[in-house]
């Protein structure tokens, strides 16, 4: 957790920096993103229409037990948005998403270690807001389908499972831009 809280306060500060410096040019068209769900990311947008929104994720436990012989778990997630405007009015936009998202979880070498991979596309709706030429802040709302694969190994045994679902996903986060 304190890893994790110095690097998005490292993150920040550097941002602020380079959006300080280049206040006095135009609003440009590559930026940095935060939101929530937890993720990191960057935004390009080639034209007034569309925009490519690629992102990051990543977590790290630790675990030392004894009785089940965990040593902790590491999560990555990469995934892509397409943002296509529909209408502008000053300086809100509305848009329309489809989202791919690709995550895998492991569990490391343990006595029982656990492989997760999951995928899921998304199509959402969303609004975003420029509060200047540098900042603004987005929120969004759709439904997706996942897929998920779960793959447990020990010494005497190996289980493999999937699942499918349906839900709902919601996010919101805020656009530095260079």
């Amino acid at each position: 957790m304190q890893r994790s809280m110095t690097t998005l306060l490292l993150v920040l500060s550097v941002s602020l920096v380079i959006s300080h410096a280049a206040s006095a040019q135009e609003r440009g068209r590559t930026g940095l993103t935060m939101g929530y769900p937890a993720s990191v990311g960057v935004v390009w947008q080639p034209s007034d229409g569309f925009a490519l929104r690629p992102e990051i994720s990543f977590a790290t436990t630790s675990i030392d037990s004894s009785t089940t012989g965990l040593r902790g778990t590491t999560s990555v997630g990469v995934g892509l948005s397409g943002l296509f405007y529909v209408a502008k009015w000053e300086s809100l936009s509305t848009y329309v998403s489809p989202r791919f998202v690709y995550n895998r979880l492991s569990s490391g070498e343990s006595p029982l270690a656990t492989d997760v991979n999951s995928y899921a596309l998304i199509g959402s709706f969303g609004t975003q807001y420029a509060l200047n030429q540098r900042f603004g802040v987005f929120g969004e709302v759709g439904v997706g389908y996942g897929h998920e694969q779960v793959e447990n190994r020990s010494a005497s045994f190996n289980s493999t499972s999937t699942s499918n679902s349906w839900n709902t996903r919601t996010g919101i986060g805020v656009m530095l831009y260079f």
